[in-house]
């Protein structure tokens, strides 16, 4: 119980920085904003497959930015603090669950800026937003500990690309799949054992974060 709330503490910790510097969570939404109308005005006419491309390529670059100041406070002095006080358990388990929130949130008003701008697909609701959760989740795993390795160098967000691109494509090709489920695309009987590979994918890559992590934090 003490180690859940110390994990809420610090999610708690990085929402209120987030809201400290409004100018980072506005850019974010700008970004989104101004991508979304950009594929919007280059492609008068959708079919629901590209919508569907689209969105996830959108909402993949979306989350390359999102994450890029995951441990930017771990640059400074209170780096020193946290890792003199904070397990990195811990540390890392906050901060997925946090960049999974964010996510989440930005793939919510991605969607809804493009059935705004275009038309909406989905027929499915249920199953295109627990697609939504898993891939959101995916990609907070992989983009948060890039930008842990990423720390500190001047390039950083070119090595959070490098190093997370091939790692989440096995992600977006499977939510790529059950999203067709949810515009009714295709239809497919098993989407519920598409859904168990891209949690065991999620799984397994924070299995080897977590394991992995500790050492990064103590380099």
């Amino acid at each position: 119980m003490k180690d859940i709330k110390q994990i809420f503490a610090l999610m708690e910790t990085e929402l209120l920085l987030e809201f400290r510097n409004k100018f980072s969570l506005a850019s974010i939404m700008l970004f989104a904003v101004v991508t979304v109308f950009i594929v919007f005005k280059a492609f008068n006419q959708f079919s629901p497959m590209s919508w569907n491309v689209l969105y996830w390529v959108v909402l993949l670059f979306i989350s390359t930015n999102a994450v890029l100041k995951t441990f930017s406070v771990e640059r400074s002095r209170t780096g020193i603090y946290y890792y003199s006080l904070l397990d990195p358990y811990k540390v890392i388990i906050s901060k997925i669950l946090y960049n999974f929130l964010l996510l989440f949130v930005m793939g919510i008003l991605t969607f809804g800026l493009f059935r705004y701008f275009t038309f909406n697909p989905v027929s499915k609701y249920l199953i295109f937003f627990g697609d939504l959760a898993l891939v959101s989740l995916g990609l907070s795993i992989v983009f948060s500990f890039a930008s842990a390795i990423a720390n500190g160098e001047s390039n950083s967000g070119v090595l959070i690309s490098i190093l997370g691109l091939p790692l989440v494509l096995p992600i977006l090709l499977m939510g790529i799949k059950i999203s067709t489920i949810a515009m009714g695309i295709t239809v497919d009987s098993e989407v519920a054992t598409d859904f168990i590979i891209l949690l065991a994918i999620d799984m397994m890559l924070a299995g080897l974060v977590i394991i992995l992590f500790p050492i990064l934090w103590k380099s």
